[in-house]
């Protein structure tokens, strides 16, 4: 059991009998709430803010705080943000989760939780010889797999679909760690899309280096980027897209994709889509989504939008 209080003796505390007794882990007099992660109870993030709705920044605004051993030892964790005025906080519920903090004036961020790695627990690149992950599986775990490593566990030039782990990377090569390649940090539910289908000879898996430090999700676009506008936000069942008319007769693809990076839609709009587009997300369940678009420049607008019913 944790409580966490503000004002000159506020700070987080943890209770291991059931609340009849105390121990103070962190001093902080702007204490705000705290999230542990599921799977790694270890591990726990606490927000420091001055400000709640509004109010000028104050220098004992301490922002984010971080351990990774209990509350033992703890370090601010504020890489990116103009003011360290995080309230609110939260970890995802996986083995590799995300942390997602919000606060005046800067918006939701995010990063990868930094996971020490157990055994048995690394999560593994599952390789699909279908779209839509199906037919043939394959499990592969982080390394360098030339033509020769990759045949002995897949058929080359028969991939179709992969599914990728959050904090990884993955390589796709048409020849033995040579040629045309394609770069995924997420799945991709069929290859046609990215023009790879059935080309893959050989595969790089590598883990995405993630610091304690939280920070940024991509702010250079998230939520100020006029160039593509979204309603109603928050959505029941219909999103809108209206984009800038620098996107007229140009192809674009997007993806939804959740909290914790994993997409669970995509699609393509063709040349005539008259700079606007209706996504049915009736389906969906309540929560904070991400909605990518991509140009044929390959430049990537990213936006925020809420379910709600």
């Amino acid at each position: 059991m944790t409580i966490h209080g503000n004002g000159r003796d506020g700070g987080l505390f943890v209770s291991k009998d059931q609340g009849s007794s105390w121990t103070k882990l962190l001093n902080d007099k702007y204490m705000r709430q705290v999230a542990v992660m599921p799977k790694n109870s270890n591990i726990i993030y606490a927000t420091s803010s001055n400000a709640i709705g509004s109010g000028g920044y104050r220098a004992e605004s301490n922002g984010i705080w971080f351990t990774k051993d209990g509350g033992k030892n703890w370090t601010k964790q504020n890489q990116g943000a103009a003011f360290y005025t995080f309230n609110s906080i939260d970890i995802s519920n996986e083995d590799q989760p995300y942390v997602l903090a919000g606060g005046q004036g800067i918006g939701f961020q995010k990063a990868l939780v930094p996971v020490p790695d157990s055994p048995g627990s690394r999560p593994t690149v599952t390789l699909y010889a279908g779209c839509n992950f199906r037919g043939k599986k394959v499990t592969l775990d982080d390394g360098v797999y030339s033509f020769s490593d990759f045949t002995e566990k897949f058929p080359s030039d028969q991939l179709s679909s992969i599914d990728v782990p959050s904090g990884y990377k993955v390589t796709l090569y048409e020849h033995s760690l040579s040629g045309k390649a394609l770069e995924l940090t997420s799945d991709a539910s069929c290859l046609i899309r990215e023009g790879f289908n059935d080309k893959t000879s050989s595969i790089k898996i590598e883990k995405i280096s993630s610091r304690a430090g939280l920070l940024p999700l991509n702010r250079s676009s998230e939520l100020t980027d006029p160039q593509f506008k979204l309603y109603p936000n928050p959505v029941k069942d219909q999103l809108h897209l209206d984009f800038n008319e620098e996107f007229q007769g140009e192809g674009l693809k997007y993806s939804i994709s959740t909290i914790s990076g994993k997409i669970i839609d995509n699609g393509i709009l063709t040349k005539d889509h008259k700079n606007s587009k209706v996504i049915t997300v009736d389906n969906y369940q309540n929560g904070l989504y991400f909605i990518s678009i991509e140009s044929t420049t390959k430049e990537v607008i990213k936006k925020k939008f809420m379910i709600a019913k």
